[in-house]
């Protein structure tokens, strides 16, 4: 058992602190510190079974089926890149370096080649305005299908923000989101951000509960 001093006397730790064995978990938490309410630690919680939608059997058989497809053409154009019939636009070791161990794995890029590739342009998207509600997204083509990009010189206004964190406002120059900000920073602290089970449960925390049943509930007109 281990032991602390207190007061130049040895003392359990147990007792120090008012504990008993019983209280103490294997993972190290215990629900007789926790002064924020009931325990919420994980051993203390009874976690639901979450469910999920079960995906049509068509969906599933065309999905694998485009993966496999694309896989096979995948395989076909590296054998093209490797007879030296196709250009290969990704970075490669030189010659010269050959005796060393090598920074790049064809196998282990065998998906940036043939998978992401195609679809590169929906990500990495340049904007040129704060990334509010909208935005303004500089537009770019590409000549080599997705290797490199080069803009146009035009830009389209007022586009929805569908993939940045800071879609709620808080990157704006708007005194009433800096004056949000800064008084729940003085609330709440900038650690609130882990789960549950590693703190307790805040009040937005409820509200965003009652949100989340709502949010999948609703479709668009």
């Amino acid at each position: 058992m281990a032991r602390t001093a207190a007061n130049g006397h040895l003392k359990p730790h147990l007792n120090q602190n008012g504990l008993k064995r019983e209280d103490i978990k294997r993972n190290g938490y215990h629900n007789k510190r926790e002064k924020n309410g009931p325990g919420t630690c994980v051993a203390s919680r009874q976690h639901k079974q979450e469910s999920f939608e079960q995906a049509p059997m068509y969906v599933a058989v065309m999905t694998y089926l485009g993966f496999g497809i694309v896989t096979l053409f995948g395989y076909f154009r590296d054998f093209l890149r490797a007879v030296g019939i196709e250009k290969c636009h990704l970075a490669q070791e030189r010659e010269e370096q050959k005796d060393f161990v090598p920074l790049y794995q064809d196998f282990e890029n065998f998906y940036t080649r043939n998978l992401y590739m195609r679809v590169r342009d929906n990500w990495n998207r340049p904007i040129c305005s704060l990334p509010g509600p909208v935005f303004d997204v500089m537009e770019r083509v590409s000549d080599d299908y997705n290797w490199t990009f080069r803009f146009t010189g035009k830009t389209l206004h007022n586009v929805i923000n569908m993939g940045s964190y800071n879609y709620l406002g808080f990157a704006e120059n708007n005194t009433d989101f800096m004056k949000t900000v800064a008084e729940k920073t003085s609330q709440y602290g900038v650690g609130v951000c882990s789960t549950r089970q590693e703190i307790v449960t805040w009040t937005f925390m409820k509200s965003w509960s009652n949100l989340w049943p709502l949010s999948s509930e609703w479709s668009p007109p």
